[in-house]
């Protein structure tokens, strides 16, 4: 999950990038061997890997130990997406993934989602206030009007369309 509030719901702004990049896998066996066994954890590979996964996704700086606190916002919201990209979900529900990021950051995020979905094969719930980043990504269309959830189209649907329902037409 790609939360919609990264301060509140995405990062531990005291804790280094690279504990915030190792949060969802603290307790997943599978990551287990890779980064010190059952129970412990071996620093070095844990700050090896997260420079990797802070360049891959172009944070700056690419510093695990710093304190999340210190980046930008859009360096920020990088490391959210860094941290449940990584993980090659089955499923990702992202919330606004890309406010905050500037237009390039935003198109990279973009292409890192749509890789997760094609290539992964992973689904995806785009929830997001902005009405292009939703006619980019999206294979299928709905708006939720007045507590109802209606679908308006598929890839390729208007703004029009969209528009009307999302004020009840």
């Amino acid at each position: 999950m790609i939360p919609g509030d990264r301060h509140r719901d995405g990062l531990v702004l005291e804790l280094t990038l690279a504990e915030n990049l190792h949060l969802r896998e603290a307790f997943d066996r599978r990551f287990e061997a890779e980064l010190g066994g059952r129970w412990t954890l071996h620093p070095g590979r844990l700050r090896a890997r997260a420079h990797a996964r802070l360049e891959a996704f172009g944070v700056r700086p690419p510093e695990p130990e710093l304190p999340a606190a210190a980046l930008s916002g859009g360096n920020q919201q990088k490391v959210v997406v860094a941290r449940e990209l990584a993980r090659a979900p089955a499923v990702l529900l992202a919330s606004n993934p890309t406010r905050g990021l500037d237009v390039a950051a935003a198109a990279a995020v973009h292409e890192r989602i749509l890789a997760a979905a094609r290539a992964d094969g992973a689904g995806v719930l785009l929830v997001s206030s902005d009405l292009d980043e939703v006619l980019l990504l999206a294979d299928r269309v709905a708006v939720l009007y007045d507590g109802v959830l209606r679908e308006v189209g598929a890839r390729g649907v208007s703004r029009e369309a969209v528009g009307r329902a999302m004020v009840g037409a």
